[in-house]
């Protein structure tokens, strides 16, 4: 933000926020806890077929919101969390999904949003970013956004240079 602060939105994923599993409960959600995979959400209702052997399985997942996924338009959410900050000269916003962190527990969450901070701030865009995670974890749907806004005198000279185009 404008004094430099780091502002972290919520996980949405059940391994590591016990809101976010409550409210897959509600929503109809089965917890199970594999031993390979971990934890994950599921809605028995719903059945698929692996297209390469044509298994019957039901589909699972430990994320609990996004968009898309038809196997789990019951038991996700897709309600987005809004805040606001303002921000100043070197601020940056990243966004990013799951797979550029890698977390065990909710206390390595500060670690990895450290290094993903310290990385921007070094001028890292989304490309190096989701790079790092999967040299790192390995590739595990690592996707990134980085926007660093332009100064308002840029801005300004921007809008002077359309305008002159109208």
């Amino acid at each position: 933000d404008w004094a430099g602060n780091v502002q972290k939105g919520p996980l949405h994923n059940i391994r590591l926020n016990e809101q976010e599993l409550q409210a897959a409960k509600a929503r109809g959600a089965h917890h199970m806890k594999h031993p390979i995979v971990g934890e994950r959400i599921v809605d028995l209702s719903v059945r698929a077929a692996n297209p390469r052997t044509h298994q019957i399985y039901n589909p699972a997942t430990q994320v609990s919101r996004f968009l898309g996924g038809i196997h789990f338009k019951k038991i996700v959410g897709r309600d987005p969390d809004l805040f606001k900050a303002t921000l100043g000269k070197g601020s940056f916003v990243v966004v990013g999904t799951d797979g550029i962190l890698s977390l065990k527990k909710s206390e390595d969450l500060n670690i990895e949003v450290d290094r993903i901070v310290e990385a921007a701030r070094n001028g890292a865009n989304a490309e190096a970013l989701v790079k790092d995670a999967n040299q790192r974890f390995g590739a595990d749907n690592a996707t990134a956004i980085v926007w660093r806004p332009h100064p308002k005198a840029e801005l300004d000279e921007v809008f002077r240079r359309r305008l002159k185009n109208v």
